[in-house]
């Protein structure tokens, strides 16, 4: 039987923050709070400002309680309604996100 793709693929665990230990997001003049966020991908709460679709780019700085700021560049995947998920083109490291976590 041949492999397929998704044999290669490495699980990407979630994590949600509460909301006293969320990072920011930074995109331009806006902060948004991150709701979850896994090594591939983030998920941030979409409040007011400026809107976004589906494939656009997005440019910023997530900010940790503890470990060191991480730029990030990311194409908007999904937008529900409060909240945009986003694939990132660079990963964050599992172990950052995890102690930040709590």
């Amino acid at each position: 039987m041949a492999k397929s793709d998704d044999d290669d693929r490495r699980v990407n665990y979630r994590l949600f923050y509460p909301a006293h230990l969320r990072p920011k997001l930074s995109l331009g003049s806006e902060t948004k709070d991150v709701l979850d966020i896994s090594e591939w991908g983030l998920r941030f709460a979409l409040g007011k400002g400026k809107r976004v679709a589906p494939g656009d780019r997005l440019f910023g700085t997530v900010r940790f309680r503890h470990a060191p700021s991480h730029s990030i560049i990311a194409t908007v995947v999904r937008i529900g309604n409060h909240d945009v998920s986003a694939r990132l083109e660079v990963g964050f490291d599992f172990r950052v996100i995890a102690e930040e976590h709590g």
